[in-house]
């Protein structure tokens, strides 16, 4: 509903820009009432939008949070590695008591020949 009437606002204004201009005398407080009526919906609409925008401002702070805790895992888990001296996959399988192996990779073809 807000997006139409901001729309319809907005379509009003170029209007009022199209139309020319008025008799000096009235011009000045046809636009002075025009500009206070606009501005009293945008910054209603401002108001109502600020909720939202709290909203994902927390919404921000808490990924941002989540990407540091990733951060922090890639470095406890680099350092790791460093003093195992191997890259990850293979100083983690190695610890579990088994050795790294290659993926076989066939297609469909290979699989089964009628």
């Amino acid at each position: 509903m807000a997006k139409k009437q901001h729309k319809k606002i907005i379509a009003l204004q170029k209007e009022w820009k199209n139309i020319g201009t008025v008799p000096k005398k009235v011009g000045d407080e046809l636009w002075k009432n025009f500009q206070t009526a606009c501005n009293k919906f945008f910054e209603a609409r401002h108001t109502a939008h600020g909720d939202l925008h709290s909203d994902e401002r927390e919404n921000l702070k808490q990924k941002k949070a989540i990407i540091a805790q990733l951060k922090s895992i890639i470095r406890r888990n680099q350092r790791w590695v460093a003093r195992k001296g191997t890259n990850s996959d293979g100083a983690i399988q190695q610890d579990r008591g088994m050795c790294p192996s290659k993926r076989r990779t066939s297609s469909i073809s290979n699989i089964t020949k009628w």
